[in-house]
């Protein structure tokens, strides 16, 4: 299937996000940039999220709504969101989380003017579980990129852009890991693909406590990588 040039896929799994839904949809409806495709994959919910994303999707051309019958984990939703576009980026966002309307053009400027990176992730303001806030970013070139990637993960997930040829390359995400997803498959291609993170607040990023399985997760994949 041949890409399309400048036109990105966003790619979202969505499970029992009734509450916050539309607020992550609406801040992809008012970006400054025009040309995406949003597909949502909806990963077996039980409550009203199907019939809100389906209410975005009878207004938006640009909106597409796929049903997995039973919950199949988030790999496994966001390598079908993936295998159902055909755009030249691929770009992530989660139900929980708000992309400020200059996300997506702020993104694809850097990346056509620098053809070498692969993927693109920015900073966040992050919303802690007890309601406080503050700025974070990430480490900024590769070269910093990849002397600390053993030690944390280089990127917030939902704010990132990549090329497709990166996620094809690496086989898209690993099915068998129940968390840390992204980051294994960041560590998968650091040492073959650039990373970069641009050094602007363009998200709003919702922090979960990390639970014991999620740390546990973490250093298993860094175990495997090493």
């Amino acid at each position: 299937m041949l890409a399309v040039r400048n036109e990105i896929s966003i790619t979202m799994s969505v499970f029992n996000e009734e509450r916050v839904i539309s607020s992550a949809i609406n801040s992809i409806i008012a970006q400054n940039y025009s040309s995406w495709r949003l597909v949502i994959v909806d990963d077996g919910s039980t409550d009203d999220t199907t019939k809100i994303v389906q209410s975005y999707v009878d207004k938006h051309d640009n909106i597409e709504l796929l049903v997995n019958k039973i919950n199949c984990g988030l790999a496994y939703s966001l390598n079908k969101a993936i295998s159902n576009s055909n755009s030249e980026y691929i770009a992530r966002m989660d139900a929980d989380d708000v992309a400020l309307p200059n996300r997506l053009e702020s993104q694809i400027k850097y990346l056509n003017k620098h053809p070498e990176i692969d993927v693109l992730g920015t900073g966040a303001e992050v919303v802690r579980a007890n309601g406080k806030k503050s700025t974070v970013f990430k480490p900024e070139n590769h070269a910093t990129i990849l002397g600390s990637i053993e030690k944390i993960n280089p990127f917030f997930h939902s704010s990132v852009i990549m090329r497709r040829n990166f996620i094809e390359s690496l086989g898209g995400y690993d099915t068998k890991c129940l968390r840390a997803q992204d980051y294994d498959l960041w560590l998968r291609g650091v040492d073959k693909f650039k990373y970069h993170n641009l050094q602007e607040v363009l998200m709003t990023y919702s922090s979960r406590n990390q639970s014991f399985k999620s740390i546990y997760y973490g250093f298993r994949v860094r175990v495997i990588n090493a």
